[in-house]
């Protein structure tokens, strides 16, 4: 595979979890170009970012898309039952 072509993928749980916490994401727009298998892209998810993922190989899309379908189900059944509470307060 020449230099041009080759993909690195973050993989680094830490350095993942220091980039989200760092950039203070929560509730702001993130445009993420390559996000390869979604680490860093699961990672903002849970800070609360609003992730814009653009990803050209269409493999790596459909199995980014399949993999973090649950972890949107997750959030938005978070969402729900805060929404519940401050309802009830």
């Amino acid at each position: 595979m020449s230099a041009y072509r080759d993909q690195h993928f973050l993989t680094d749980l830490y350095a993942v979890e220091r980039i989200a916490t760092v950039l203070d994401v929560s509730g702001r727009n993130v445009l993420e170009i390559g996000p390869g298998r979604g680490v860093l892209t699961r990672a903002l998810l849970e800070h609360k970012a609003r992730v814009i993922a653009v990803e050209v190989d269409q493999t790596r899309s459909l199995h980014m898309e399949e993999s973090l379908q649950s972890i949107m189900r997750w959030m938005q059944i978070l969402q729900q039952k805060l929404q519940e509470r401050s309802s009830k307060s």
